[in-house]
This record gives C-alpha cells, structure tokens and sequence, in this order.
C-alpha cells in the first residue's frame, strides 16, 4: 500500500454546518428522570419520531425567513416528491460504545447533523439554529414512540452540546481503521453478470467475488462523495459482512425497516493516512445508516475490539424494550437492566417493568 502524508490535521468527510445532540425523557415532572434509551436496531423509530415533529416544524412558513431553502434543508426534499440534491439534514441515533466493550450498545442519544451546500451554508446555520431551539425542551405528548398500558408517554427533547458528549467525542476522533456500528446501505443499481466475455458461466464463487467488488466500488464512490480526497479513497482497503464489526452490534438484516429495499451490509475501512471522523457513508447517511466508529489497530479490527473513548460524564438512563406497543408487567422476556448489568458497561437504573419478546413491527415499550 502505498504511503500518502498528510498534516496532523487529519482528512475529513464533508462536515456539517451545525451540530447538536438531543436525549429524550419521560415527562412526568421528576427532574431526576432517567433518560430513555432504545436497542440500536429499533432505533430507526426514533429517527422517525424526530423526522415527525421537524417536517411539521418545517411546513409552517411563518418559522423561517427563507421557507424552499428550510423545507429543502429539513425534510431532504426540494419539492414535493422530489429529493434534494444539495446536502441537507442528517438524522443520526447513537449507540452507546466504550473501550472496555461493556457498554451496552442501546441508543441513548440523536444527532441532528446539519450539512449545507457552501453557497447556502450562513443561511443554512441560521435555519438549523432555529431548528434546535425550537426542539429543545419540547414537550410531546401524543405519538411518541414509547408505550405505558397501551397509552403514548409524554417525553421531553433535552438538547446537549457535542463538544460536552463522550461517544460524540470519539466518533469525531481520528483513525486509519474505521469499522461500521450501524449497517451501510447500498440502493444504487449493480449488476453481476451470469457469464464471462468469453460466454463461459460464471460460478458461483466468482459471481460472489464480482457483487463483493461490485459494493466496493459503490462504496469508494461513496466516499468521493462526501468530500474525501481522491487519492486517499483510491488507495482505501474496503472490506464487507454481514456479521458484526463492533462489540453489542448485530448483523445487518437485524436494521432493516419495513419496505426497505437495499442492501445492507457491514464495512471495514482501512485508509492509507488517518481519517477524522464522523465518518457516515451509503445511501442511507441521512436517516442514520452507515455510522461508522475509529479502530484502534488493524488487529483490533480483525478481532472486533474497538479502540474507543468511554462513555463517562453521561447521565442515568432507563433500558427501553423495542416490543410492538404492547404493555409491560408480565412479560415473558428478560428485563433490559438485568441484561445490562449482565453485560456490563453503561447500565441503565433498575426497572420494575419487564420486557415483551421483541416483534420486527416494534415501538419501544416502557
């Protein structure tokens, strides 16, 4: 491989123009509330839980000084039914990680990353701005994804600073090895031909070995796109799986929501230089696929131990079950503090209620 220098200031994707950090918690009027958490293949709900509240936000006029260039910039769409091709809001849930690996892996947290096209991007920071303030410490009381008795719980949006957050100070850090915590989407079309030139069939370990080249390409593609230098992509060692890369992931049909239709598949990136984060790549970057977490080492990658920053200076937080709505007391399944403090790390304050089995369908249950 060959050698390529860089400054100590690390390459870097494309980065956005605003950042925050929001946590959810019951609104019942105990200041000392834990926060809620979910498990991080659910977690596609709360991202549909905040797209909800910011498209209703974004709709009404009289919120913005410019409302095409926020509904562009907010809902990802620069006319009805017509996606925008301008960078735009990404909506990001984070899972829990540690260097110890005894985090539990839950989602805790949502990023909303603002991207803007550089000739947009001072009115971009205003939008965005007005878009946090208005989400911070909002009240929703009805259609939550949370669940008590068959009724929504009320929860509250509390917004945090990046800079002041443990797992987003170690997804921003810098590495040559990068390892998917949550799934790349791939949705662009490929092909993998049945015979050679030659008209020979193809069997089928060489077409597998063509769709795995096929996705690479894809994937260095990708990258090119969200901003990082040529030569460094060229020179990128691409790796994909369906199995887990990162300690408490899953494989990764276990994030596929309902209707979805692309592939999906773990990667492994290993760059010639280090690259800083955060690093989010596919199809899928804007609702929250292809989060991607630093790697120590390339031996630590290859035996799934993850360099990364412990999740200190965090508040409690209550395990949410992913259960299709039901109701809790008398379910049949393991309660999620049980199975945190058996898994060690990020354990959430001990529940009475007890988790349902999960259901694909599932909205998080308390």
């Amino acid at each position: 491989m060959n050698s390529i220098r860089y400054s100590d200031d690390a390459p870097r994707a494309r980065q956005p123009v605003a950042t925050v950090i929001f946590q959810l918690y019951p609104e019942n009027g105990d200041p000392d509330v834990n926060a809620l958490s979910c498990d991080a293949e659910y977690s596609g709900l709360w991202r549909e839980f905040f797209r909800s509240e910011i498209v209703k936000l974004a709709s009404d006029p009289d919120n913005w000084d410019d409302p095409p260039l926020a509904d562009e910039l907010l809902t990802g769409h620069s006319s009805p039914n017509k996606p925008a091709t301008r960078p735009h809001l990404a909506i990001v849930p984070l899972p829990s990680i540690d260097a110890a690996h005894k985090a539990d892996g839950h989602v805790r947290r949502v990023a909303l990353l603002g991207y803007a096209a550089p000739e947009v991007a001072s009115k971009a920071i205003s939008i965005y701005n007005t878009l946090f303030k208005a989400l911070d410490d909002l009240i929703l009381v009805e259609q939550t994804p949370f669940r008590r008795h068959g009724e929504c719980v009320p929860v509250r949006l509390e917004l945090r600073k990046p800079n002041a957050d443990a797992v987003w100070h170690h997804l921003t850090s810098k590495s040559r090895v990068w390892c998917s915590i949550i799934p790349v989407a791939i949705s662009r079309g490929f092909k993998v031909p049945k015979f050679h030139p030659d008209g020979r069939p193809m069997s089928d370990n060489e077409r597998y070995h063509r769709k795995q080249y096929e996705w690479s390409e894809l994937l260095r593609a990708s990258l090119c796109h969200i901003g990082l230098p040529p030569e460094l992509v060229a020179a990128c060692a691409i790796e994909t799986t369906a199995t887990p890369l990162v300690p408490k992931s899953q494989r990764a049909e276990k994030y596929r929501a309902p209707g979805e239709k692309a592939v999906l598949t773990h990667v492994r990136l290993e760059f010639p230089a280090q690259v800083r984060g955060p690093l989010i790549l596919g199809d899928r970057r804007y609702f929250g696929l292809g989060l991607f977490v630093p790697v120590a080492d390339s031996s630590a990658a290859t035996s799934g131990e993850c360099g990364e920053t412990p999740c200190a200076g965090t508040r409690p937080t209550e395990t949410m079950s992913s259960t299709g709505g039901l109701d809790l007391g008398g379910g049949e399944g393991q309660s999620a503090a049980s199975r945190t403090s058996a898994g060690g790390g990020e354990t959430p304050a001990a529940s009475s209620a007890t988790m349902e089995p999960r259901r694909r369908d599932a909205y998080a249950t308390l």
